[in-house]
């Protein structure tokens, strides 16, 4: 398992991430402006903070998703798709953060990009 992040009520989360090439700790702020930010919206609901101990580093967004039960109409709890990209990384991360049993954790997971078919 990539990390851990611990996401309150409010919003803000902090946990760790890590996998065979670099390690970090993560952290999410709420987007606070006029903007609206609505669940499974186009718009990202967070900045992603990465700090390897010279303090936080904006790179990148999350979006704050509505999970769906396959095959029905039931909605489940929220999780968040995150998008990280640095000079410094070898490519640029996708992940998510789903829910655990503990109310506030969410386990991050990494998913690779599809490579697109030449046509």
């Amino acid at each position: 398992m990539p990390g851990i992040i611990n996401i309150n009520k409010d919003g803000f989360g902090i946990g760790n991430y890590g996998d065979l090439s670099m390690s970090f700790k993560i952290s999410l702020e709420p987007i606070q402006d006029d903007t609206a930010r609505p669940v499974d919206g186009p718009n990202p609901t967070h900045n992603v903070y990465a700090d390897v101990g010279g303090g936080p580093v904006l790179v990148g967004a999350a979006w704050t998703k509505k999970g769906k039960k396959p095959n029905t109409r039931t909605y489940q709890k929220n999780f968040y798709s995150l998008s990280l990209d640095d000079p410094s990384f070898p490519r640029v991360l996708h992940l998510h953060a789903f829910p655990t049993d503990d109310k506030e954790q969410f386990e991050i997971v990494w998913s690779r990009q599809q490579e697109r078919n030449a046509a």
